[in-house]
């Protein structure tokens, strides 16, 4: 079974860069108690529900209560700046995620043993390990972060 499952998901791109934008001074580096070292090149924005993002965060509700998401869902920006690697990592803590490309398609994400994924919205389950190339402009995603459902529980209620 992939790791990878894409589905359709009426996001509107241009609120969600606007969003983006008015958070941007938020980005930080990355980082994970398990690496030593911070990613300069993967950055993040958390905790967008204190943040004046509105539509980020009706949408988010919107998702939980279309599929019926249980447990603690987390909102956040990520942006993977242009021509650099994410290195391949198992996500802390996350047991999947509902990730939206609102710039960087070009890049897919890829799974050790399953290969190369290119997606617009998707479940992924980042249990498993899986990094990006990004051969192009900083790539720009909106992500769900779920904490207590797996990704085949997610899947099921995505269906």
């Amino acid at each position: 079974m992939d790791p990878v499952f894409k589905f359709k998901f009426p996001f509107d791109n241009d609120l969600l860069f606007k969003e983006f934008e008015s958070v941007r001074h938020t980005l930080t580096e990355y980082a994970d108690p398990r690496n030593l070292m911070p990613s300069s090149n993967w950055l993040v924005s958390r905790e967008l529900e204190k943040e004046n993002v509105p539509y980020v965060n009706n949408i988010t509700k919107a998702l939980v209560i279309k599929y019926g998401i249980t447990g603690y869902v987390s909102p956040r920006f990520y942006m993977l700046t242009k021509n650099t690697i994410l290195r391949d990592h198992i996500d802390l803590n996350t047991k999947c995620s509902i990730n939206h490309v609102i710039l960087g398609e070009e890049s897919p994400v890829t799974y050790t043993g399953y290969g190369a994924f290119f997606y617009e919205t998707a479940l992924l389950d980042t249990t498993l390990t899986h990094g990006v190339m990004n051969k192009g402009d900083d790539r720009i995603l909106f992500k769900l972060s779920i904490f207590d459902e797996t990704f085949d529980q997610v899947k099921s209620k995505l269906l």
